[in-house]
């Protein structure tokens, strides 16, 4: 039944290897590793639509996290074609950002200061992210910001105990202070950017047990 789903899936004939049924039916935590064009997302279509099979009719799903946008619409797109009628409730592919805003931070972010009243993303990609950064430029008497200097807040991380990281802060593009008032800034606005989204749903699921227990 999995050789000849996953030859469905895939559009050929492709047998699949030992690696390759042994990673769809593996129960527990499993990585994959192999070059392109080997079958690596026949397999993980192939893993979902047996996952959706064992949640169906259940109030479980399946998550699919990815790292690209680009990665979302193939799988999608592919494993449309083998599942039943309303099957769009027992599964959700999406990148980290996308997993964290709608199934974490959305639904609790009442909990966290600043943001009890709801919020709205700031895009790297908006006339607000721009405003925001020439803002803390000039209040840090820096500048106007070049396009690098974008650049460098929209590739800034926070680590785990809520510090500033990133390439800007290590090879000095930017301070932690300097990202550290952009994103008090942003808050105060009712923004809030791709790199605490991250961060709050790390400390939502740290400090309150209840909320993964939800998920």
């Amino acid at each position: 039944e999995i050789h000849r789903r996953c030859r469905q899936m895939a559009g050929s004939t492709m047998k699949m290897t030992d690696e390759q049924r042994m990673a769809v039916r593996c129960k527990e935590d499993v990585m994959l590793k192999a070059c392109p064009g080997s079958g690596k997302t026949c397999v993980i279509i192939s893993k979902l639509a047996l996952a959706i099979d064992d949640v169906r009719d259940t109030p479980r799903a399946v998550a699919c996290i990815t790292y690209t946008n680009a990665a979302v619409h193939e799988i999608e797109t592919r494993l449309r074609h083998h599942i039943q009628p309303g099957d769009d409730l027992y599964f959700d592919i999406c990148t980290i950002h996308s997993f964290c805003l709608n199934h974490i931070f959305r639904p609790f972010c009442y909990l966290i200061k600043g943001y009890k009243r709801g919020f709205k993303v700031l895009t790297p990609d908006s006339a607000e992210f721009e405003q925001h950064v020439n803002n803390v430029f000039a209040e840090y008497g820096r500048p106007s910001p070049s396009f690098s200097d974008l650049e460098d807040f929209t590739q800034l991380r926070l680590s785990p105990d809520g510090k500033p990281v990133g390439h800007a802060i290590e090879h000095g593009g930017l301070t932690p202070e300097i990202a550290t008032g952009f994103w008090n800034r942003i808050r105060a606005a009712g923004f809030i950017d791709f790199a605490n989204i991250i961060y709050y749903a790390f400390l939502l699921l740290q400090k309150r047990p209840e909320i993964l227990s939800h998920i």
